[in-house]
């Protein structure tokens, strides 16, 4: 015989689930009609006198030298423990190269056999379309001129290093998606890729406006048409050179020339709700000769290397966190 007891809680468990399905089918942000009436924000906040962070370390421990000329794009390998994902951006091969993290050494070089290098700016890492694959995402977004009428994401699963691809050139011929991605208004220099790795939503962040503009292409993204960016909003940043989301989705890093600025996600909110609160801002010194790249480690502190300029050859430095 079922007792009143338990015939009330299994009514009660219930009730739980509809409103949970129906929280889920309320929630905007996989709204149908969310983006057709999306208002872009433009963020108020004033950076002009903020203070930097304790954080991190408030210099750089410098790593070692880096054999790439023109890095623009760093971001650490999930599949290959201790190394680094690292590129070089327009008028370079599409070659990737895998970094040492405690000496800054090129471990192997890897040419990808069917993705175009006109101008790779960014590299980010994480989930796609593939239950448990871990994916490398390289956007090829750079437009000096503002006159590309479409740029590319290219979405291949992350190669693994293996010792016969040590001090040589190993010819990959990676299953990539090519999701190419048109702007709303106008086409845009850009040297910022981020992925949100909780919603696998691709975000480009331009890079020469007084306010960089920030643009969401949703999951899923299509591999067969383009993908036309929505603007989500502006930030008071000039000249975004680069930027991290962290594996677990909370900590999202950009960088410029000689500032970088870290924002805290909260309770895994939209990352268009994260980017209107005010950022801090971290530790910078020294300050690299022509800082292109950025990225997380996988124990909290973050790493930054320069494109080689005036003769300084690149010095990959890491920032450990407190």
């Amino acid at each position: 015989m079922v007792s009143r007891l338990s015939i009330s809680y299994f009514l009660l468990l219930q009730l739980l689930l509809i409103v949970a399905c129906n929280a889920q089918i309320e929630d905007p942000a996989i709204d149908e009609d969310f983006w057709a009436n999306y208002q872009a924000f433009d963020a108020t906040y004033d950076l002009s006198e903020e203070p930097i962070s304790n954080l991190f370390a408030s210099s750089g421990k410098a790593i070692g030298h880096v054999s790439l000329q023109e890095a623009s794009g760093l971001v650490a390998s999930i599949k290959n423990d201790g190394m680094l994902w690292a590129h070089n951006d327009s008028g370079n091969p599409n070659v990737l190269f895998l970094i040492d993290k405690l000496d800054g050494n090129t471990i192997a070089r890897y040419r990808l056999n069917g993705i175009n290098n006109i101008d790779w700016e960014d590299i980010e890492i994480g989930p796609g379309p593939e239950d448990g694959e871990i994916y490398l995402y390289i956007g090829d977004i750079g437009d000096n001129n503002g006159q590309r009428p479409k740029v590319t994401v290219y979405r291949f699963a992350e190669p693994v290093f293996d010792e016969s691809h040590r001090s040589v050139l190993t010819e990959l011929y990676p299953e990539a998606d090519r999701i190419r991605l048109v702007y709303p208004d106008r086409p845009r220099d850009a040297e910022t890729l981020l992925l949100d790795p909780i919603t696998k939503d691709i975000y480009v962040v331009s890079k020469r406006e007084f306010r960089v503009g920030i643009y969401i292409a949703p999951y899923p993204q299509s591999t067969e048409e383009d993908n036309v960016l929505i603007k989500i909003g502006n930030i008071p940043v000039m000249f975004a050179t680069g930027g991290n989301v962290s594996a677990d989705g909370d900590h999202i890093l950009i960088r410029t020339y000689n500032l970088i600025y870290y924002w805290k996600r909260e309770n895994n909110e939209n990352m268009w709700d994260t980017f209107q609160r005010k950022p801090i801002r971290l530790p910078y010194d020294p300050i690299e000769p022509q800082g292109e790249a950025i990225c997380w480690s996988r124990n909290g502190g973050y790493y930054t290397l320069s494109e080689l300029n005036a003769g300084i050859i690149p010095q990959l430095y890491f920032y450990e966190r407190k």
